[in-house]
């Protein structure tokens, strides 16, 4: 693995990188790190300068080994009106506060009630499917995620319309992506002010809404039989706030594509999808986790992690100074060919085999003491929802084009999936 300063990219060589860092950026980023032993750092001046690393080395250090130092609430900043100072975005010993309020609503003897409130969602999308026989299965199964983390959340009085909230979601992280920063940032020192005013009021107003709604959820939930509002019992309102749009921020499209990927890595691979449907008939789900595993591999539902460096510090040979914003391209580390053999099949048997030392090449919930909260039930929701579905439906390609993904906050198709959903006589 690489241990010197990365590979410089600036003046004409970044122009020219632009158009496809804008239009389809992660086969790019991977070429690139490929050739540069994945450290990069794109440089379009002292302000607009970021280290993009991809190696299990830099990874370690940026995430465990001097993690106190890469701190990630500077750099999602523009999130703090919607997050406040709530788990995703806190950092220090407020964030360790709120992390152990927390830990106890997703241990594993809350599952059996997380278990029901998916297999009642579970069945109304099975009825969909069987009802209409297609389907955009991203845009579905991102409504169920949301229905089921409501109810996780609230109990069984929540009763909203899961396209509103995430279409206001939606155009909030619009508004608050990186992308939209950078260029506005450019354009302001072209034009000399803000091309996004209206943008900018009308995500003022969907935040309000937002909280609106928040402010009704927690007054009409009952905490005693919500596990999520229970353990937040001696949290003030704010608190509870802002946990709760941190929750609907990360417990939803996480999910929902890690969902909707695996489901399209299935339709690529008839004879796997077939191995999992044998699987389960015999009540066993070892092998679909490898592939659950493998799909989070290929498609990371978050692509990268962004740090600043809150003083200078040595990675290997390379010298770091304050200020600096380093981007974890999880995306290329979990193709980086030096830790995958062939990174670029689908190959679920790979996570057979012991995965020793690969703890900073493989990072779809992060790594280190910031790992992401609710990875078990994450992998708890995916491992009992696919099987359900499989035993209704079997899916197959409408197209051998590969998509293209979407790398916003969250991983996306553009445009649909192209996925074909047959029910199961």
């Amino acid at each position: 693995m690489s241990s010197g300063k990365p590979y410089r990219i600036h003046g004409l060589a970044l122009v020219r990188l632009v158009p496809g860092l804008l239009t389809n950026p992660l086969p790019l980023l991977n070429k690139l790190a490929n050739k540069h032993h994945h450290r990069l750092t794109f440089d379009a001046g002292k302000y607009q300068r970021i280290h993009v690393v991809s190696d299990p080395d830099a990874v370690k250090h940026l995430l465990k080994t001097n993690a106190e130092n890469y701190s990630r609430s500077a750099v999602i900043n523009a999130l703090k009106p919607l997050l406040g100072d709530g788990i995703f975005i806190a950092d220090g010993e407020h964030w360790k506060k709120q992390h152990n309020d927390l830990k106890p609503a997703v241990r594993e003897e809350h599952f059996e009630l997380y278990n029901r409130f998916a297999e009642e969602e579970c069945a109304q999308l099975i009825n969909q499917w069987k009802t209409r026989g297609s389907a955009n299965i991203e845009i579905e199964i991102k409504e169920m995620m949301l229905r089921i983390l409501l109810k996780i959340m609230f109990g069984e009085v929540v009763e909203e319309n899961p396209k509103e909230i995430i279409r206001i979601h939606q155009q909030i992280l619009n508004v608050t992506g990186i992308e939209r920063q950078k260029v506005d940032y450019f354009k302001r020192r072209i034009i000399g002010r803000s091309v996004y005013r209206k943008t900018e009021r009308e995500y003022k107003s969907h935040l309000q809404h937002l909280e609106l709604k928040v402010s009704q959820w927690i007054k009409n939930a009952d905490r005693k039989k919500s596990p999520f509002l229970f353990h937040l019992q001696h949290s003030t309102d704010q608190e509870c706030r802002d946990m709760i749009l941190n929750m609907v921020f990360a417990g939803y499209d996480t999910t929902a594509s890690a969902l909707s990927w695996t489901i399209y890595n299935l339709a690529a691979h008839p004879e796997i999808q077939r191995k999992c449907r044998d699987e389960i008939q015999e009540h066993k789900t070892e092998y679909l986790k490898n592939v659950i595993q493998e799909s989070m591999r290929l498609y990371p539902p978050v692509w990268s992690l962004l740090r600043q460096a809150q003083s200078s510090d040595q990675i290997g040979d390379w010298q770091t100074s304050a200020g600096e914003y380093f981007m974890i391209d999880v995306n290329s580390l979990h193709r980086n060919p030096e830790k995958w053999e062939n990174p670029e099949q689908f190959i679920p048997e790979r996570f057979s085999a012991n995965q020793k030392g690969m703890a900073f090449s493989y990072i779809p919930f992060g790594q280190g003491q910031r790992m992401c909260i609710g990875k078990p039930l994450a992998n708890r929701e995916l491992e009992f929802i696919l099987p359900i579905l499989l035993k209704y439906f079997s899916f197959e390609l409408s197209s051998k084009k590969l998509p293209v993904v979407r790398p916003d906050i969250i991983v996306t198709a553009k445009g649909k999936l192209p996925i074909l959903i047959n029910e199961i006589k």
